[in-house]
């Protein structure tokens, strides 16, 4: 059950309506008939505003009225919050170092040697004619083949993963502005005779409300006390 002001209630478009109890003298104690009020308020989830408790002596020669107001006040609350952790996962992206195996292949000099024979004409002077002589030497050449051979190779590769992660939250303390009925001194005054004991209160409801709920429907009293009064 919230308590609210006249002002917050105007500004939330709330609409105010009297509710109101009463009870044979005697019948029920203070604490008792403000309970049954509040019970009846908030079975249709209201919110309330200002009570007053009325309850009616009579005397011998007069009948005396002590009104007891139940009003809002507004306090400030500290709470602390210890701190806490947990563990949650998170789906992140994750880089790891990944080494594989390729062929790798180019174009390489390569030197071979080989034996080279030429032939020289030469003049044979005992027979008076020329024949080939034969001369053999080794040679270095340059070949150009191609060689392949096996390279590890490493990269990045990024994968998203659930990763288990711990969130920490420091201590805090909150302030809480929170809104609590108290309860007034009391003012007897003499009244004409017949007047009874009650306890009246303002409720709001939203202004599209027509109606106000029916009496079978609020909560219920003892068998000898009469139905409450919910006034436009």
């Amino acid at each position: 059950m919230r308590v609210v002001s006249d002002d917050e209630a105007a500004a939330a478009g709330l609409t105010a309506r009297d509710l109101a109890l009463t009870f044979p003298a005697g019948g029920a104690s203070g604490a008792e008939m403000l309970a049954q009020w509040f019970g009846r308020a908030k079975e249709s989830g209201w919110r309330v505003g200002g009570v007053a408790m009325y309850i009616v002596h009579d005397r011998e020669n007069d009948t005396v009225e002590c009104r007891t107001s139940i009003f809002a006040e507004t306090s400030m609350e500290t709470r602390f919050v210890p701190p806490s952790s947990r563990i949650t996962n998170v789906y992140t992206p994750v880089q790891r170092l990944v080494t594989h195996m390729e062929s790798r292949c180019q174009l390489v000099s390569h030197p071979e040697m080989h034996s080279e024979t030429t032939y020289t004409s030469q003049y044979d002077f005992a027979s008076k004619s020329m024949h080939s002589v034969p001369q053999t030497r080794m040679v270095t050449t340059q070949v150009m083949r191609t060689d392949c051979h096996m390279e590890p190779v490493s990269t990045f590769v990024t994968q998203w993963e659930w990763t288990p992660e711990l969130r920490y939250t420091p201590p805090t303390t909150e302030y809480l502005a929170t809104k609590r009925l108290r309860e007034g001194e009391p003012a007897c005054y003499a009244v004409q005779q017949g007047a009874v004991t009650r306890v009246e209160g303002k409720v709001f409801v939203d202004s599209a409300a027509k109606t106000a709920p029916a009496a079978p429907d609020q909560a219920p009293l003892p068998a000898d006390a009469p139905a409450g009064e919910l006034k436009p």
